[in-house]
């Protein structure tokens, strides 16, 4: 009769958790569940682990270099004509300072030593160990984008060099039996880059390049997607062959296709947004960085201050100036009318940041471009403090909406994928 309780012999009850039918199922949803641990690991290992660890390594690798060249910048210029002597030994010979120097490649010596001539002279530079930075050609005329990321090569990868190419270099320079050499010193090797634009747009092209066209590729990511692929798959066939174990078997058969799951219908849109989502990150990151580059001469910048004027590495005047842009070429800073250079393009009226080389004319003072290749020359609405705050909060907003739309692609596709696979085990 319904409702009747069941009662086993003797007149003792028989509670429900006793049922032979509800104890088999407890005991097959715990093998499966423990079935699914190794293909979730190796799923998260090869396909989230690796990959990330190789992306923040390429993060830091490119934050290195893009100090290692802000630090270049404030050195100055090795002039090999009129180098004194290292300071306290009395010697020609021995560590002179930190340096920079630009130049063209005039000989080879040895496997590891360049010579690099120059408007200051001549010096020799050691190779062993450093990573050569390349610098594409100026965009336009089929040159490269201005967002196109650097290319880094090991010295010793690299087997010709014409004569005649243009480097800086910037490090430790020593001088050896007379003469001047860029080595290592304390673990840091001197920082070399091959340019192939004009000296005054290498730093900013160098900052806004000099950063992974996306993290999550890298030198890690092959290797790891195809290892976990495999794996899975060997999972997958091993565990076919077990009647209990159809579930994990379709799970980790999915898994393995898991690395072609954005691409894959109907959800392969999303990853062309996220491809613009992440690219307009990397672009607001550089915005970021550019908007702060003149500031580094300026390190401790009161708040409110109008004028501000210090001295590039080379003692040549540079200025920072607040005021009201009066037309094109005319600033208001406090009283003072400041002349700009030709090509200002911003509205009249407005609060202007003006970085520049400061000349004092006859007429009055002048912002123009800095003689230091270096320095810039920047006029900028408002606070660059504030836009690169802007940049940076819009930055992390772009990485979410990549990280959100990556997330959705795969998980739609893959409940798909999951879907064939368990309609193909059966």
């Amino acid at each position: 009769r319904a409702g009747r309780a069941l009662t086993r012999p003797g007149g003792r009850r028989a509670g429900p958790a006793s049922l032979p039918f509800r104890r088999r199922t407890c005991t097959l949803v715990a093998a499966v569940a423990w079935m699914l641990v190794p293909v979730a690991g190796v799923a998260l290992l090869f396909f989230l682990v690796l990959p990330g660890v190789g992306a923040f390594l390429a993060r830091a690798r490119w934050r290195v270099f893009r100090n290692a060249l802000h630090a270049v910048s404030r050195w100055p210029t090795a002039n090999t004509r009129r180098e004194p002597p290292s300071p306290g030994t009395g010697e020609p010979d021995g560590f002179v300072g930190f340096h920079r120097f630009f130049g063209s490649l005039e000989a080879l010596q040895g496997d590891d030593r360049i010579w690099l001539s120059g408007a200051a002279g001549s010096v020799a530079v050691d190779l062993r160990g450093v990573s050569v930075y390349l610098l594409p050609a100026v965009e336009g005329d089929g040159g490269a984008r201005v967002d196109e990321e650097l290319s880094s090569v090991p010295w010793n990868r690299i087997f010709a060099l014409s004569e005649g190419t243009t480097l800086l270099v910037g490090g430790a320079l020593y001088r050896e039996e007379g003469r001047s050499v860029f080595k290592p010193r304390d673990g840091t090797p001197p920082l070399a880059l091959i340019y192939d634009c004009p000296r005054s747009a290498i730093m900013r092209r160098a900052i806004r390049g000099g950063r992974h066209v996306n993290e999550y590729w890298n030198t890690f990511t092959l290797p790891s997607l195809v290892t976990g692929s495999f794996i899975l798959a060997v999972l997958a066939w091993i565990l076919m062959g077990r009647p209990d174990a159809r579930i994990p078997a379709a799970v980790a058969l999915a898994a393995a296709v898991g690395p072609l799951a954005p691409f894959l219908p109907p959800a392969f849109p999303l990853y062309f947004l996220y491809r613009l989502s992440w690219r307009r990150g990397r672009r607001l990151r550089a915005e970021r960085d550019l908007a702060n580059l003149p500031l580094r001469w300026f390190p401790a910048l009161p708040r409110g201050v109008d004028r501000f004027v210090t001295l590039l590495p080379d003692l040549e005047p540079y200025a920072m100036l607040r005021g009201t842009l009066v037309d094109s070429r005319t600033l208001d800073v406090d009283g003072l009318v400041v002349r700009l250079p030709e090509g200002s393009i911003l509205a009249s009226g407005g609060e202007v940041w003006t970085f520049g080389a400061w000349h004092e004319e006859d007429g009055g003072v002048a912002l123009a471009e800095p003689e230091d290749p270096l320095a810039e020359l920047s006029v900028a609405a408002g606070d660059p403090r504030e836009r690169a705050a802007r940049c940076s909060t819009g930055a992390r907003r772009a990485l979410a909406a990549s990280a959100a739309l990556i997330g959705l692609a795969i998980a739609v596709n893959l409940l798909l994928v999951l879907y064939v696979a368990a309609r193909i085990i059966g």
